[in-house]
């Protein structure tokens, strides 16, 4: 297939169906419009990575859903994976897209724990190779507009691991509807006048830096029986979340100066971000994070008593056991029991 422009046939799906054994029994992810599956080369035997895209025409016209493929071919980034071939044919109002690209086994960093399994080096490492992903793809127009950990996939490094990013998005804004993670998005992108812009990207890297660093999602985490619209008013209308302050300093400033719900507070670019990640030296970073205090029952006041129906739901820290106790109440049943014995 020429890598310049996409032919609108039926017959290159069943090129690719010809070319290629796709195991669509194991599917290695799902990515909303996308599923991802191991796919045979039949005539060098090398094994590569399929994504499967079905989509309605309407939102393909002229094959304008598909340039966000070919322009995966283009790709010249150590942390972007570049796109092999695509494949498309149209049935009735279906779209039908094949990519081919390269296989990574380690799989995406969704699945990893790289909050308490990786070192601080590791994790600098990883943001400011992403940072600059996002970079080199923000100089050619593109906004990725859903980065997410599954976007990002695990090259094993002498190191650790560089991430390798697999999702391109497009020029144009995309739509709501092809979203699934909405934990990621920034509050512009639900406005009806809604245009990418780099900001966006700098919200969802500071979304993605939270996680790597927590395990959890600023916002939460959308479960399968909650709508979209629960996560969506938490991104607009919740106060930056309280456990950036287990994150080391100076990582845990600049994730809040990413997740600034208003635009022109957050850096203007990734550019400054990964100014910001370069000067930083990760071994010096100091963890803020204060623990509670083990007595969390505040103390009565004469003049502004605990109400009784507030005590009721309190649960008081348990107490140390005491061995000597223990003995005691040991004792005190044998007796008893062996005083009923002998009535």
């Amino acid at each position: 297939m020429s890598n310049s422009s996409l032919r609108p046939t039926t017959s290159e799906i069943v090129d690719f169906w010809q070319l290629y054994d796709c195991d669509r029994i194991h599917p290695l992810d799902n990515l909303g419009q996308a599923t991802v599956y191991k796919a045979l080369d039949l005539k060098n035997q090398a094994v590569l990575a399929a994504k499967i895209a079905e989509i309605h025409l309407a939102f393909d016209d002229n094959a304008a859903y598909g340039q966000r493929y070919l322009r995966g071919m283009e790709m010249a980034h150590k942390n972007c994976i570049k796109y092999e071939a695509v494949y498309r044919s149209q049935i009735e109002n279906t779209v039908h897209y094949a990519v081919l690209m390269p296989l990574l086994n380690q799989g995406s960093l969704l699945n990893t724990r790289p909050h308490s399994d990786w070192s601080l080096i590791q994790q600098h490492d990883f943001l400011l190779q992403t940072a600059d992903a996002l970079q080199y793809l923000h100089k050619a127009g593109i906004v990725v507009q859903n980065l997410h950990a599954s976007h990002l996939l695990l090259q094993p490094t002498a190191d650790g691991y560089a991430p390798m990013l697999i999702n391109y998005a497009q020029r144009q804004r995309l739509p709501l509807a092809f979203i699934q993670n909405f934990e990621y998005l920034a509050p512009e992108q639900f406005d009806a006048d809604y245009q990418p812009m780099p900001q966006t990207d700098v919200w969802a890297f500071g979304v993605l830096a939270y996680w790597l660093f927590t395990g959890h999602l600023p916002f939460g985490k959308k479960a399968p029986q909650m709508p979209n619209r629960l996560i969506q008013q938490r991104i607009l209308e919740d106060e930056t979340p309280q456990l950036v302050e287990r994150i080391p300093s100076p990582y845990s400033e600049l994730i809040v100066q990413c997740l600034q719900k208003d635009v022109a507070a957050r850096p203007k670019d990734l550019s400054e971000i990964i100014a910001t990640l370069a000067s930083l030296a990760p071994e010096k970073a100091t963890a803020i994070y204060v623990a509670p205090e083990a007595n969390l029952i505040p103390q009565d006041d004469e003049d502004n008593p605990v109400p009784l129906w507030q005590r009721r739901f309190r649960r008081r820290p348990s107490r140390p056991i005491n061995p000597l106790l223990v003995l005691l109440l040991i004792g005190l049943a044998v007796l008893v029991g062996t005083l009923l014995n002998q009535l």
